[in-house]
């Protein structure tokens, strides 16, 4: 944007909060900003106008609410234009071209935030409310060349205060239907303007007399320039159909934009359902993962119970057996321990006879021989028969402590098969598989103690 003569089009800005933010300096080289080429940017907060700007189109930064200075004492321009800071509600500080010769009707309309205001060496006429609803302007500064400078009737003048330089503040002749006034400094004196209901002071008058004289100069002066008039209306003419292909080409732009508009809205919602396509079938995913998870949960489980199952039915098979082996154990422990009893009865009788025999050794001694070869015998077979008992002791002893280490091994498989029993039940609550019900075979304490 450097080339000389380069001009900003209609609305070529217009409502861009993503491209325009903060502060923003127009280059060197452009001479002319077109109607609403900055409307609706809501984020821009400075606006600075180079020297070469020469005409600003109306309403060029209308509605730019963050908007807090404008910079525009460089710059060329002759003329504010209608609406050009309308809607500004931020706009603070403004500082005025030095060429400006007017500001056009609702210029600074609804600028709430702007407080002061200074005129410019060349201003002349300010028109019907280019200050509206201006709550907090309190101080117009008039820094003219002249001695008066013409306000519209409807500009709210009550409370502003004006300098001393003027002489004259002059207001529109159309009286009001309620009493208004100006707050006027000590230099102006009696030659100001003040309405009260619907009157007038005498320089008012005088006023009106020169402006009825200039009122037949001018009809003279129209009367001598009818053929102006001609070549003027022609003029007129073609501007007109000039207008028209304008407002032709303005529609077609404008239809362009909307087109433009719609297209880039489109994508962007084609953009948007693409994403949510994507989140969904990434959802999806995540649920068909997990959904596989649990089956192959489920099926690590019914294996795993079958394998337990199978496990438990070895486990009962062996319990069954090892229970019938400790049934005959304990069967050949109590015969054992029926015939150690009938050898200890046999023992004793045959103590007691032995001491019987003693007794009667005197009167036996006649079949002493017969009784020691008795005696001998009878002594060999208590001999073979301790012998024999303490080899069953021997057998009872070892048996009885394989049973135990048996019994306690059977135990400690007991518990380890309660933990797993515990810990697939755990993880069958945790699967969701409500309903299956699996029982396990344990060992009761009696049972062990048994063993």
């Amino acid at each position: 944007m450097t080339a000389e003569g380069l001009n900003i089009t209609d609305g070529l800005l217009k409502g861009c909060d993503r491209l325009l933010t903060g502060r923003v300096v127009i280059p060197d080289g452009v001479r002319e900003l077109r109607a609403g080429s900055f409307d609706g940017c809501r984020k821009i907060t400075e606006i600075v106008l180079p020297k070469t700007v020469e005409r600003i189109g109306r309403g060029a930064f209308k509605d730019c609410t963050a908007l807090k200075k404008a910079d525009m004492k460089d710059a060329e321009i002759r003329q504010i234009p209608m609406g050009c800071f309308e809607g500004c509600l931020a706009l603070g500080c403004v500082e005025l071209p030095m060429a400006a010769k007017e500001i056009e009707e609702s210029s600074f309309k609804g600028c709430y935030g702007l407080e002061k205001l200074s005129l410019t060496l060349n201003m002349t006429r300010i028109p019907d409310n280019a200050f509206r609803d201006c709550g907090r302007l309190s101080l117009i500064e008039i820094r003219t060349g002249g001695n008066k400078v013409s306000f519209g009737i409807d500009e709210p003048f009550s409370g502003r205060v004006y300098d001393d330089m003027k002489k004259y503040l002059l207001a529109s002749d159309t009286r009001r239907d309620h009493s208004w006034s100006v707050k006027y400094s000590a230099g102006m004196g009696d030659k100001a303007v003040n309405y009260e209901s619907g009157q007038s002071r005498a320089e008012d008058r005088e006023l009106e007399r020169l402006r009825k004289l200039n009122e037949k100069l001018t009809a003279e002066k129209q009367k001598q320039s009818e053929s102006i008039q001609e070549l003027a209306a022609e003029l007129d003419l073609t501007r007109q159909v000039y207008a028209e292909i304008r407002m032709e080409l303005d529609a077609q732009r404008k239809k362009y934009e909307e087109l433009l508009n719609a297209n880039a809205k489109y994508r962007y919602e084609c953009e948007d359902h693409k994403k949510s396509e994507i989140n969904c079938r990434k959802e999806l995913d995540a649920q068909r993962k997990k959904y596989e998870e649990l089956l192959n949960a489920n099926a690590k489980y019914k294996h795993d119970r079958d394998d337990f199952r199978i496990k438990e039915s070895s486990y009962q098979g062996e319990i069954h057996s090892l229970r019938c082996d400790n049934e005959e154990l304990l069967d050949r422990c109590a015969n054992y321990e029926k015939k150690i009893e009938e050898y200890d009865n046999v023992y004793k009788a045959c103590c007691e006879e032995l001491d019987a025999l003693n007794k009667n050794y005197d009167e036996l001694l006649c079949t002493s021989a017969k009784y020691k070869h008795d005696r001998d015998e009878y002594k060999k077979k208590t001999g073979s028969c301790r012998e024999e008992l303490d080899v069953l002791k021997k057998k009872y002893e070892k048996e009885r402590g394989r049973l135990a280490v048996k019994a306690e091994q059977l135990k400690s498989e007991n518990e380890r098969l309660g933990k797993e029993n515990e810990k697939l039940k755990e993880r069958l609550r945790k699967a969701a598989f409500g309903g299956v019900v699996t029982t396990f075979y344990e060992l009761t304490e009696d049972e062990l103690a048994e063993l």
